[in-house]
C-alpha cells in the first residue's frame, strides 16, 4: 500500500537520508524503511494514497 509522509515537525532518519521539516515522501507498496530521530518529529501520515496508476507507480 502506497505510504505518504509529511514532517510538520522536526526531522527524523533512515538508511537512504535524513528528512527535515516540510519534507514530503511518497513510499510505494512493499517500500521498507526503519527511521528514526534524535529530537523527536510530528508527521502526517497517510496510508493509501493515490490509486494506482496504469504500468505502474509513478
Amino acid at each position: 500500500m502506497l505510504e505518504e509522509l509529511f514532517v510538520l515537525r522536526g526531522a527524523f532518519s533512515d538508511g537512504y537520508g535524513r528528512y527535515a521539516r516540510h519534507t514530503w515522501l511518497r513510499l510505494p507498496p512493499g517500500s521498507y524503511h526503519a527511521p528514526e530521530t534524535e529530537q523527536g518529529c510530528l508527521l502526517y501520515v497517510k496510508s493509501g494514497g493515490f490509486p494506482p496508476q496504469p504500468g505502474g507507480f509513478r
